[in-house]
C-alpha cells in the first residue's frame, strides 16, 4: 500500500465505490481488472530512491518488469520532466543537485519496458 494514497476526493462523483487495499501489481486499479491494469505513482523524491543504484533499484526494476507485462501498466511522475531529465534538487533541504539528470539519461536509454 502507499504511504501517501491518492484520495480521489475531487472525482468520488465518478466512481460507484473506492476502495483502498493491497494490489499485487502497482498502487491504483479497477476492480475485476486488476490482473490486467496497472498505475503505479512515484514522487520525483520516490523515484530517484527507487532508480538509485544505492537503493531499491533491483526492486524497481522487477516491479517494472512485472507491471510490462500487463494489458495496461502506467508509470505516473509526480513532477515535472524538465527537473527529471536536466536536474535540480530533488527536494526541500536536499543536497542531490543535478542527481536526476543522470537518471533522465539512464531512463532514456535504459531498455524498453513496455510502460
Amino acid at each position: 500500500m502507499e504511504q501517501k494514497p491518492y484520495t480521489f476526493n475531487p472525482f468520488r462523483k465518478w466512481f460507484a465505490e473506492i476502495e483502498f487495499k493491497k494490489l499485487r501489481f502497482g498502487d491504483y486499479s479497477i476492480a475485476g481488472l486488476e490482473d490486467r491494469v496497472a498505475v503505479e505513482r512515484k514522487s520525483l523524491q520516490d523515484l530517484f530512491n527507487s532508480c538509485s543504484p544505492c537503493s531499491a533499484r533491483e526492486s524497481f526494476v522487477r516491479s517494472c518488469d512485472r507491471l510490462s507485462k500487463l494489458d495496461f501498466a502506467a508509470l505516473v511522475i509526480e513532477g515535472s520532466i524538465t527537473r527529471i531529465f536536466h536536474g535540480s534538487k530533488v527536494g526541500p533541504g536536499s543536497d542531490q543537485d543535478n542527481s536526476l539528470a543522470g537518471l533522465g539519461k539512464s531512463l532514456k536509454t535504459g531498455p524498453k519496458s513496455g510502460l
